[in-house]
Formats: structure tokens, C-alpha cells, sequence
């Protein structure tokens, strides 16, 4: 089953709080810097909840990997999951969207990194630390004390990176 964060009626209200019929309506709007991002070769990073505050409605990971797959060149980054049901999400939505890899400055549990790893493979998956809102050195200590191989800690430390931005090693 899909992660769904509001109801149906939650959604409407918000949509209408914006002005906007519907998703659809409301995705219209994005496809034209999706494109340029696609042609300029540059990532999309989504997160799944504004600024990290939990007061905000989450995005569905589902409406992410729609946009991944209407977007097929474009290359997304998806940022925030957290919980159970959103990394069974953000894995199934991975497994749809080969355009797709996931930061894991929120990844939370253990060992989630390597979990994550081994669902999606290490090239998949991005190091990232939430600064300036999050203490840097709890992600990094996620990632040393992850049980991966060395190659597994190289390729979501810096190889991911390398790749997804387009770094020279």
C-alpha cells in the first residue's frame, strides 16, 4: 500500500488554500523547469517535507516518482524519509524510477543506511548531512558505523555524489 500522508478532504484543502483544482493542476506547473533541469543536465532535489518541519504536509513519495517517470532525462534527489512506510515507499519508487537516488540525512534506526543499500544498491544512495539543520556529525557517524563494505562506503560517501552532479573523482 502507498504512503499517504492527508486524507483525500485534508488534500482538497489544501489545494484550494493555493488555488489549484487538483494535483494535476498543481503538477502542470512544474514540468517546464522539470525540462530545462533535463536539458541543463542538472538534479532535481524533492524533499518530502518542507525545511524539515513536521508541521508541513508531507509529498508523497508516489507524486515524486510520478514526476521521475514523466521526467525520464532528469535526474531527482530524493531527500526526507524517515519512517517505515516511507522508505518501503521511496524503495518501490525506486525500483520504478532508475532517475531516482536517496540522501539519507534523515534516514533514522539502525543501521537504515545499509538497509537502504541493500534494497536499492549503493550507487543509489547519497551521503548527506541536513546541515544547517541538522548536526553534521550524526550523519557522519551514521555512515562510519553502517555495516557496509568498503566499496559500499566509498560509492554512498563521495562515488553517488561524483555521479549524480556531474564531479570530476
Amino acid at each position: 500500500m502507498p504512503y499517504i500522508p492527508n486524507t483525500t478532504d485534508d488534500q482538497q484543502a489544501m489545494l484550494e488554500a493555493i488555488g489549484v483544482g487538483s494535483l494535476d493542476e498543481l503538477f502542470a506547473m512544474i514540468p517546464a523547469e522539470l525540462r530545462m533541469a533535463g536539458e541543463l543536465d542538472l538534479p532535481v532535489i524533492l524533499p518530502t517535507r518542507p525545511m524539515m518541519n513536521y508541521r508541513f504536509p508531507t509529498l508523497a513519495i508516489d507524486d515524486i516518482a510520478a514526476l521521475a517517470n514523466r521526467h525520464p532525462q532528469t535526474r531527482f534527489i530524493l531527500s526526507g524519509p524517515n519512517y517505515l512506510a516511507e522508505f518501503r515507499a521511496a524503495i518501490e519508487a525506486m525500483h520504478r524510477c532508475p532517475n531516482m537516488v536517496i540522501e539519507t540525512s534523515c534516514m533514522q534506526g539502525f543501521q537504515a543506511i545499509r538497509r537502504m543499500v541493500d534494497a536499492v544498491g549503493a550507487d543509489r544512495v547519497l551521503f548527506g548531512t541536513g546541515a544547517v539543520l541538522h548536526y553534521p556529525a550524526c550523519n557522519v557517524a551514521k555512515l562510519d558505523h553502517a555495516d557496509l563494505t568498503d566499496e559500499q562506503r566509498t560509492a554512498v560517501a563521495a562515488e553517488t555524489a561524483q555521479r549524480i552532479l556531474r564531479l570530476p573523482p
